[in-house]
């Protein structure tokens, strides 16, 4: 069978199953996807008294670590809308976001061989509408959990090495 009429099957597959992908691929589809091309997606950076708010990830693509909440564009999404929806389901509230990136980014994991290895990343800086509904909960070290940190912890995810210095620089500077 040629790859032409393997993508044709997949794509007449995709249909049946009423895959939507501006709802989402679902991980199979997606992780083949990202084996293919760039994903581009967006990180929230939120600064208060010289902390930076971080989310605990645990998950088989990037592992158990600290990191910027945020989250990978689906089709017709602006940037925009998916901060909203990131900052929703991973902060518990809605954001305000300067719309002009804080870093623009480009990351290529040479380690990795296959599945999410290349990265367009857009850096925003952003303000909880209601920071009474940030789900804090003491800096545990359980998915989903979020954490104030004066310095980058320990257990930072190594897939966001890439903002390591920028995040330092904006420590050092404060709010």
């Amino acid at each position: 069978m040629s790859l032409t009429a393997v993508i044709n099957e997949l794509l007449l597959e995709i249909k049946k199953e009423n895959i939507d992908p501006a709802e989402g691929l679902g991980d199979e589809l997606f992780l083949a996807v990202a084996s293919l091309t760039p994903i581009v997606n967006v990180d929230i950076l939120i600064v208060k008294e010289g902390n930076i708010l971080l989310s605990w990830r645990d998950d088989e693509q990037c592992g158990a670590g600290w990191h910027l909440p945020g989250g990978c564009v689906r089709l017709k999404e602006t940037l925009e809308q998916r901060l909203h929806v990131c900052a929703k389901s991973e902060l518990g509230t809605d954001v305000l976001c300067d719309m002009k990136p804080v870093l623009i980014t480009e990351n290529i994991e040479p380690k990795r061989d296959r599945g999410r290895t290349h990265f367009i990343s857009f850096l925003y800086q952003c303000v909880p509408v209601d920071e009474f509904q940030l789900r804090l909960l003491d800096n545990q070290e359980i998915k989903g959990h979020l954490g104030w940190f004066n310095h980058i912890p320990e257990h930072f995810l190594p897939v966001q090495d890439f903002y390591r210095e920028t995040i330092t620089k904006i420590l050092k500077q404060g709010d």
